[in-house]
């Protein structure tokens, strides 16, 4: 099909033509793919779609049975004396050492 390439490129507007064939003769392999892809299309030729590739499942890591989730508790902090920068607590603190 490559062969049949520069053949086409003749057959191109003649501004379309420099371009084309330097892709042809030194372009990247973008630029390559793009042009046969170019070809492809304007001669009509198709590809059939490669089909979907089927996931591989992964299989569990080394030891995964042996790991079990951790439990959390969560335990509320209450502070032991008032806060000395807290009026309400300064007065509550200071009520309750006066009894």
């Amino acid at each position: 099909m490559i062969a049949k390439v520069p053949a086409w490129i003749k057959t191109l507007p003649a501004y379309a033509q420099p371009g084309a064939q330097a892709v042809y003769d030194r372009g990247t392999t973008q630029d390559v793919i793009a042009l046969v892809n170019d070809y492809k299309r304007s001669a009509g030729i198709t590809t059939p779609a490669a089909p979907a590739p089927t996931p591989v499942p992964k299989p569990p890591p080394a030891g995964a049975e042996d790991l079990t989730p951790v439990g959390s508790r969560r335990v509320a902090v209450t502070p032991r004396l008032p806060d000395p920068n807290d009026f309400a607590g300064a007065f509550a603190g200071a009520v309750a050492a006066m009894k």
